[in-house]
């Protein structure tokens, strides 16, 4: 409840909680200089600059150049809290798609697969290996009126750049065991393995 009340207090009308995970809450907010977006409330113990200063590698490139990322608009700073404004991807995760259990015809995991590779490119092509590829940080977005769906690939807080893994020849274990790249299970903490 806390974090609705910052919200509100700096001119957000909240309309939903989108998702809660262990660093903090995302909300579907609407405010008059952004628009509709969603505001991810971390705790500042838990608020990883990385993810903001990651995110920053990606703003002169035009969004056309990068469909496939989900965009951070702004951020703030408070006493407890720090507020991340994000692009909405308004359709939800590849993990709820996935949860659900419903067929989906292999066109479209052909789209959704190249989609994803085309993030992955773009990302690596920045110099960066994002550490955390799951269902529950790649979104879906279907910009109004298009018939279209985009996946968003989100969630920067354990991207490093390829010359830091690269300086320390030491790549520590990130991610979420079930999607962790095998190669980095099998070399141990101490792996020196580049993987997304």
């Amino acid at each position: 409840m806390e974090e609705s009340e910052l919200l509100k207090s700096q001119g957000f009308q909240v309309f939903k909680t989108l998702g809660e995970g262990s660093n903090g809450k995302v909300f579907l907010v609407h405010h008059p200089e952004f628009g509709i977006v969603a505001a991810k409330v971390i705790q500042n113990e838990n608020f990883e600059a990385r993810e903001w200063d990651t995110a920053g590698i990606f703003v002169n490139d035009p969004p056309n150049i990068r469909p496939f990322i989900i965009q951070n608009i702004a951020a703030k700073g408070f006493d407890k809290m720090t507020v991340i404004i994000l692009e909405y991807a308004n359709i939800g995760s590849l993990k709820t798609l996935i949860d659900t259990n419903v067929d989906i015809s292999i066109p479209v995991v052909r789209l959704i697969m190249n989609q994803l590779l085309e993030g992955l490119r773009y990302i690596h092509s920045k110099g960066l290996i994002h550490r955390d590829i799951k269902g529950g940080n790649i979104l879906m977005h279907n910009p109004p009126g298009s018939g279209r769906v985009i996946l968003k690939i989100a969630d920067f807080g354990e991207a490093k750049l390829k010359t830091e893994i690269n300086k320390t020849l030491l790549m520590t274990k990130a991610g979420t065991p079930p999607y962790m790249a095998p190669e980095l299970i099998m070399v141990g903490d101490q792996g020196r393995v580049n993987t997304d």
